[in-house]
């Protein structure tokens, strides 16, 4: 209905090339991206009291590994974990349209479309080559600008991890991140395979974890 009512609009004679146009566009703008929280909210949930955690919030934008790295770093500069309230959502959005270089209303549109077309277990299970960036992923890997943003993002989100694990404690930060800690920042459960497709294709992590697990006993979470 809402890709009919922008398809339609967009077609009528008189709201063309004026400032009646301009303004029905903006608040057709706005009406999609609250239709496209509130679809995130029921989807991504299990109550409608329940805030849009981070990992709602990625699956429902299609489980994209460039819209991950841009939403964990709102995240840490807006310390929402808690999870986002409307005008996060649309900014957030909207941020995460323009570094896309999309259209908003066209984005959420299509957001909205594939909420309606599976379920967010469905979208956990996603390939790469399935989801929007897919054969012609947003990451260029030999862009070394780009990788060391990446880096630098995932550096930050380290560090936030660690701090947030650490509390009130008087003690130094820890050198390194336990697997329960982690899971519990992401936000992760038991239906997600993202920890059993690392270890997969990462054999030597396992390996790694349990050397700095006997080193560093006492801060693992």
């Amino acid at each position: 209905m809402i890709a009919q009512l922008c398809k339609t609009l967009s077609n009528t004679p008189f709201v063309k090339n004026s400032e009646i146009s301009y303004n029905l566009k903006i608040n057709l703008r706005l009406i999609i991206i609250r239709q496209a929280y509130e679809t995130c909210k029921k989807w991504s949930t299990k109550s409608p009291d329940d805030p849009i955690l981070l990992r709602g919030f990625w699956l429902f934008m299609g489980r994209n590994n460039s819209d991950h790295f841009r939403i964990i770093k709102y995240f840490t500069e807006k310390n929402v974990f808690e999870g986002l309230d409307y005008n996060h959502f649309r900014t957030l959005f909207k941020k995460i349209c323009i570094e896309r270089d999309v259209d908003v209303k066209v984005w959420a549109v299509s957001r909205i479309d594939k909420a309606t077309k599976r379920t967010i277990l469905e979208t956990e299970r996603l390939k790469p080559e399935q989801t929007d960036d897919g054969a012609s992923s947003c990451n260029d890997e030999s862009d070394e600008e780009e990788k060391e943003r990446i880096r630098s993002i995932l550096k930050d989100s380290f560090d936030d991890c660690r701090r947030w694990l650490h509390g009130d404690s008087k003690e130094p930060l820890a050198d390194n991140i336990g697997l329960s800690g982690f899971c519990c920042y992401m936000d992760l459960s038991r239906n997600d395979t993202i920890l059993n497709d690392f270890f997969e294709n990462n054999l030597d992590a396992c390996e790694r974890m349990a050397d700095n697990y006997s080193k560093d006993q006492g801060h693992q979470r």
